[in-house]
């Protein structure tokens, strides 16, 4: 079990305060809400579970070309109803022209499992991320680069930087496609390369408040433990997102 050194700071107040202190900047803009559910099921031999993801966020125009977001998300596992984790985050973000902006960010994780032995895990991370438009027509297809590097606030384990590219296409008015490829590579006790990604879904947009979203997620696990080989997992996941401005 690990806990964080900024345990005796709570996630909550961090967010009260980002919304608060920014009131007057970003009075004269509304706050985007946004909340939903997601399931997925998994093919890892070590990891088979189903999950549903309850989803609460929380995205404001702070000041400038600074946007503001915290979010909440409670993890369920469907198959074994007494585990459950919860994860709050905030994230900054800056636009820096109409193709580049980056974001920083900051999360708390906690997972429970309510069995005898009553076990528990926390875990906070950093995360800092660099996006760039390298192609888009408009209405039409764009493409993104990004860079993202997390981090636990301890700088010393389970350090990862993610290289990839995300594709959106429209196909109708209410139809889009949306497809990532991501190599992550891990520093710190294990330096190598622990996975290739590969995402495709469907997004149907309801109408301005609502999307309903279908889609696939290959992890192409690269790394070898002292067990051997390393089961890929085949995720397919399904959710509703809704908006309210």
């Amino acid at each position: 079990m690990r806990t964080s050194h900024l345990e005796r700071f709570p996630l909550w107040v961090a967010a009260v305060v980002l919304l608060a202190c920014t009131a007057a900047a970003a009075q004269a803009n509304k706050s985007t809400i946004q909340a939903g559910t997601r399931v997925e099921t998994h093919s890892d031999a070590n990891n088979p579970d189903d999950y549903a993801y309850n989803i609460v966020s929380v995205t404001r125009h702070l000041q400038g070309k600074t946007m503001g977001n915290v979010y909440y998300v409670y993890k369920h596992n469907l198959d074994r109803n007494s585990a459950g984790g919860h994860i709050a985050g905030v994230n900054v973000m800056r636009v820096f022209n109409p193709k580049t902006f980056a974001s920083l960010g900051y999360s708390y994780n906690v997972f429970e499992e309510n069995t005898a032995l009553a076990q528990r895990s926390d875990r906070d991370r950093l995360r800092f991320g660099m996006y760039r438009t390298v192609y888009q027509r408009p209405a039409s297809a764009r493409i993104m680069g990004f860079a993202i590097y997390n981090t636990q606030t301890d700088w010393s384990e389970s350090r990862t930087l993610d290289l990839g590219f995300m594709h959106d296409q429209p196909i109708t008015p209410h139809w889009s496609l949306n497809s990532m490829i991501k190599y992550s590579q891990a520093y710190g006790i294990i330096d190598t390369h622990i996975y290739n990604q590969y995402k495709l879904s469907f997004t149907f947009k309801m109408d301005e408040s609502m999307d309903l979203d279908i889609g696939y997620l290959f992890v192409d696990k690269t790394y070898s433990t002292a067990a051997g080989t390393t089961d890929d997992d085949h995720v397919f996941r399904a959710g509703i997102m809704y908006r309210y401005r």
